[in-house]
């Protein structure tokens, strides 16, 4: 990940929570970098498609703690 141009600027350990704790938000999937839906995968970058098999493929600890969390607020 530390070749990423992209910056966490803030975390959560459980997004699930988030939809518990705060009224109007709701957690509509939250899979890891190497856990991505198929069709999430059809919607990146030609270049980036096999992307998320490969992260996997290396069961690296640093992919597999981060989560891409869709969420919902109302």
């Amino acid at each position: 990940m530390s070749k990423a141009e992209a910056r966490m600027q803030w975390a959560c350990a459980d997004p699930a929570r988030l939809g518990r704790r705060r009224h109007g938000v709701q957690i509509l999937a939250s899979p890891t970098p190497s856990g991505l839906p198929p069709e999430m995968c059809d919607e990146l970058p030609p270049a980036y498609q096999d992307t998320p098999a490969g992260l996997g493929a290396q069961r690296l600890p640093q992919v597999e703690e981060c989560r891409l969390s869709l969420v919902r607020l109302f």
